[in-house]
């Protein structure tokens, strides 16, 4: 990509003050402050989404933000009671108007969210005289509705889920997976897919179970890594830890929160069908009383840790 999509912070927000919109009168879109409040309450009320800092060549020429909607009666009626997502504060230098970056950025983010959250409709408001903005919403796939909240159009974008290139997991659950983490350690962890693609860098042989680390390889990488893993997710997420009968009586775990229902490590099963209903819960006091285990759980968490300071 020509330009990098940076994770919008309280730490890296006044940049946004660098940006040029001079030419952009002040009705058809919020200042930065405006921006700074709604990036916290988002924050606060943990809305699903991406905030972005975009740079290109070391320079901040933009601010786009994609989450959460929450409902309102200005909104497309069809909307209620259903999740979609919002879209705010889409803002380019003037400098990088017109150079066809708005849609690869626009498109961009919206892939990184369905990805990361799910797939739904997605809304955003236009001043009903920003006739630009219109032609550019219009171009990428959105549509103008009646709906209208004081002098700004909503606009809707109806996701094509057959055009959506979301990247596909091999894990149970993957799809609805989409629970945020519960300790503020971990906030930077998106929700369990993304968690699976930081720990694919960590489980070694290391990691995996010894009486199974002559089956361990790239290709089988979460042979052997079940437990350590459903209570360090427990750890990040919340909710229990569940248990299925195998030969040998041991216990293949897996993790529950709420509605949502994930076995990161089940693809060391191939094709085999596991039941995930009616089985024990689990507990790390049990599990830990391996001495190895435990350890190679507190591995893990710190290399987990490690990364995250990385992102």
């Amino acid at each position: 990509m020509d330009f990098t999509l940076e994770a919008l912070t309280f730490e890296n927000c006044d940049k946004a003050y660098e940006i040029d919109r001079a030419d952009i009168p002040d009705a058809f879109v919020d200042d930065v402050p405006t921006l700074i409040a709604t990036l916290k309450f988002g924050f606060e009320n943990k809305l699903k989404g991406h905030a972005f800092l975009i740079s290109k060549e070391g320079r901040s020429i933009g601010t786009i933000l994609l989450g959460e909607g929450l409902y309102c009666e200005n909104d497309p009626v069809e909307l209620k009671d259903k999740p979609f997502y919002r879209l705010v504060f889409f803002v380019l230098d003037k400098n990088f108007r017109g150079k066809g970056l708005g849609s690869k950025i626009l498109e961009s983010t919206i892939e990184k969210v369905y990805n990361d959250f799910g797939i739904h409709p997605i809304v955003l408001g236009v001043h009903k005289d920003n006739e630009k903005a219109a032609r550019f919403y219009l171009k990428n796939g959105f549509t103008k509705t009646t709906c209208m909240d004081g002098d700004d159009y909503c606009f809707i974008r109806n996701p094509k889920k057959e055009g959506i290139q979301m990247k596909e997991y091999k894990f149970y659950g993957w799809k609805t997976a989409d629970c945020k983490p519960a300790d503020p350690t971990y906030e930077k962890i998106q929700n369990p897919r993304h968690l699976y693609d930081i720990l694919s860098e960590i489980w070694c042989e290391y990691t995996c179970a010894p009486r199974l680390r002559e089956k361990w390889s790239r290709e089988n990488q979460t042979v052997g890594q079940c437990s350590i893993t459903a209570f360090l997710a427990q750890d990040i997420f919340g909710g229990k830890v569940y248990g299925i009968l195998r030969q040998g009586g041991n216990y293949h775990c897996y993790n529950v929160v709420g509605d949502c229902v994930f076995d990161l490590t089940s693809e060391q099963f191939g094709d085999e069908k596991l039941c995930y209903e009616n089985n024990p819960e689990q507990f790390r006091e049990t599990h830990w009383q391996k001495t190895e285990k435990h350890e190679r759980y507190n591995y893990l968490k710190a290399e987990l840790l490690k990364k995250l300071e990385e992102l």
